[in-house]
């Protein structure tokens, strides 16, 4: 079965009961139910996103590096495997790493302001704060609703009087 394949009902049916147990908050349910999946079908990027998102809000974060990079290898023309797995891989080995992941990125993605966005948060982090900057005027460029976010978003708490003064 190919990640791109069409999935059987049952199994469907079975991956958007672990996403609505998610959405409860209900971790072990939504995790006995991607179990039930069977093997042949654990490929498909459906069944890889669930168990991205179980493996990121349960905080088992050596298997959302695993996962994520399964399907940014999958679908390296979607800017959100790149971002799933850089946030993945801050979380599990170092924001480093996760930096020099989006840097790959952001030529590929030059229109998707969650790439300079994440970068900016990255170098803030990593006390780069007029690389920072830069990264974030560039996603509020793209994107002005960042702006909003970026104020609340602790990663960025350093540059915060800066931002409400853009």
């Amino acid at each position: 079965m190919s990640i791109t394949d069409e999935l059987p009902i049952p199994i469907k049916k079975m991956i958007i009961a672990s996403d609505g147990y998610l959405d409860l908050k209900m971790y072990d349910e939504a995790r006995e139910e991607l179990l039930l999946v069977p093997r042949k079908y654990r490929k498909h990027s459906m069944y890889l996103w669930m168990m991205n998102r179980l493996s990121v809000e349960t905080g088992d974060w050596e298997t959302a590096v695993t996962v994520s990079q399964s399907l940014w290898q999958a679908h390296p023309d979607l800017v959100a495997t790149w971002v799933a797995y850089a946030y993945a891989v801050r979380r599990h080995e170092n924001i480093t790493i996760a930096r020099n992941i989006l840097l790959q990125a952001i030529e590929q993605f030059h229109e998707e302001a969650i790439i300079p966005y994440n970068l900016a948060c990255y170098e803030c982090k990593l006390g780069n704060n007029e690389k920072a900057k830069r990264y974030l005027k560039h996603a509020f460029s793209l994107d002005t609703s960042f702006r909003t976010i970026a104020l609340e978003d602790e990663d960025l708490v350093t540059l915060r009087d800066e931002i409400n003064l853009w």
